[in-house]
């Protein structure tokens, strides 16, 4: 019914104005932007208008959508609905025509939307146009642009089939960015160097991604010739890439050149604050997840904190803490200096991570969940509404929900809880004051005196306990090395079958006039 109330006042020429100030004839940014998207409608939604003039009014609406404000204007209005009909009853005619100018309007808004508009446009079935369109190797169907929406759509939400891509996609985007690095267009049309970062960015947090992307050397292609050049989005998606890969990967070890130089360059010549924050905070993580197994990880001087990270998320949880401790706030903004960040965490006796839809995607809420199990910290997972973990999140929901605490929970290297945010305090002190009590106690007997023969005990079990972690850690490499190799001879061999099928299909089809005449 909205939808048709809005095309009755388009083609009576009435514009109803969104603006506070209510006039009208209003001059402001946001009515000027409704009225020029309003006008491409009238035209474009007008069956009697011609083709040139409705393929016209598609390429200006094209244009429009190419920004966030005018992305919400889309959306607000409500028109993707009217956009999908328009484009689903179209033809591609050429890249001319109204329906290959319709799929840059769709990838535009698509592209263009932050996580809670993204939500909205997905209930009107955008992805699945968009999913068609990037599978195809048509230029006309703009794959890569298509991509870059599909993927903004659809990160926010976590894990998604549609995200899974292959040596052919990821080929092609890598292909469109060096196009765009060298200032060329790809397919016929332009692209942003740090759109395309930040939607590989996006895909490689995908654990399917990730071997294809070190087959590819596709980190490395994305940061060819990387210097700081007063480009606070693209430095930032480069930081965030470099960020994400460092998560699994030493960035100097695992890939065909080094890449902590780059993060290096941003902390010392970025003249933005966001990429420095994630580029300092990408250097600490991968120093300290991939260091030497000669290296020992530091030790607690003391246990006095718990940690909760973003704690505005579970605001009544802060309430029911003890006085025994002291409860830190963890952000991203912490990550300035990291030092003390570190020292905070260390001192923790439990560290707090509430589980939501806008978690999953956080790279400092996976950096704190990955240091806190460097460290050994017990994490408590808070479940504050009705997201299912997906991705790395996954191993979380299969967690057996608590209510109460018992010494079992401590059990274990990193041992970890699910509980519920409402009445989640008793169990967090709980775990808090295990933690603190038995730490105590060890420093307790590390500071008694103790014979010649019990010293040598301890030191011999502290010796074959480094030894065993050198021997683990190797072993952890030499795995991951092997997995990553054996994913690539597996996407080899696949690729090899497929096109033996291809060729007998091929000669089959060939052969067949003689087998028959014979």
């Amino acid at each position: 019914r909205e939808t048709e109330r809005q095309r009755e006042r388009l083609h009576s020429g009435v514009r109803v104005c969104a603006c506070v100030c209510r006039v009208s004839v209003c001059r402001c940014k946001s009515c000027r932007m409704e009225a020029r998207i309003q006008s491409f409608m009238v035209r474009l939604m007008d069956p009697d208008v011609s083709s040139e003039r409705r393929s016209q009014a598609a390429y200006d609406l094209w244009n429009a959508s190419n920004s966030q404000e005018g992305a919400t204007t889309i959306l607000n209005l409500g028109y993707p609905g009217e956009i999908i009909n328009i484009y689903d009853e179209a033809e591609f005619l050429g890249a001319d025509s109204l329906k290959a100018r319709l799929v840059g309007v769709l990838c535009c808004v698509a592209a263009n939307l932050g996580q809670v508009d993204a939500d909205r446009l997905y209930k009107y079935g955008v992805h699945e146009r968009l999913y068609d369109l990037r599978k195809s190797k048509d230029p006309v169907h703009q794959p890569i642009n298509a991509l870059c929406g599909l993927v903004n759509l659809l990160q926010h939400r976590g894990y998604h089939p549609m995200l899974v891509g292959d040596d052919e996609l990821f080929t092609t985007a890598l292909a469109a960015f060096e196009a765009t690095r060298k200032r060329q267009n790809f397919h016929g049309a332009f692209y942003s160097k740090w759109g395309l970062v930040r939607c590989l960015t996006n895909m490689v947090k995908i654990p399917e991604n990730k071997p294809i992307f070190i087959q590819l050397e596709a980190v490395e292609k994305l940061c060819k010739d990387f210097r700081c050049e007063r480009q606070e989005k693209f430095e930032t998606h480069i930081a965030s890439l470099l960020f994400v890969m460092s998560f699994e990967y030493d960035l100097d070890g695992c890939f065909t050149q080094p890449l902590t130089k780059h993060l290096h360059q941003l902390i010392q010549n970025c003249s933005f604050d966001e990429p420095m924050i994630i580029a300092e905070a990408a250097l600490f993580v991968n120093d300290l997840l991939h260091a030497p197994a000669t290296k020992a990880c530091p030790e607690p001087t003391a246990i006095t904190n718990i940690v909760v990270f973003d704690s505005d998320t579970v605001p009544e949880l802060l309430k029911g803490l003890s006085d025994d401790f002291d409860v830190v706030e963890l952000k991203k903004t912490n990550m300035k200096k990291v030092s003390a960040f570190f020292d905070q965490l260390l001192a923790a006796a439990v560290v707090v991570l509430p589980m939501s839809q806008r978690m999953h995607n956080n790279l400092f809420y996976q950096a704190h969940y990955c240091i806190a199990c460097k460290l050994k910290k017990p994490i408590v997972f808070l479940k504050v509404d009705d997201y299912e973990p997906t991705g790395w999140l996954v191993d979380a929901e299969k967690l057996k929900m608590t209510k109460t605490f018992s010494a079992s929970d401590l059990e274990g290297d990193s041992p970890m809880v699910l509980a519920e945010a409402d009445g989640a305090a008793p169990l967090i002190l709980e775990m808090a004051t295990s933690v603190k009590q038995k730490f105590d106690e060890q420093q307790q007997l590390k500071a008694a005196p103790q014979s010649a023969a019990v010293h040598d005990i301890a030191q011999l079990k502290i010796m074959l306990t480094s030894t065993a972690a050198i021997f683990d850690s190797q072993l952890k490499s030499i795995e991951q090395m092997c997995t990553s190799r054996m994913n690539g001879l597996e996407t080899s061999v696949q690729r090899l079958e497929e096109r033996l099928a291809a060729c007998h299909a091929r000669v089959t089809t060939q052969l067949q006039p003689f087998i028959t005449s014979s």
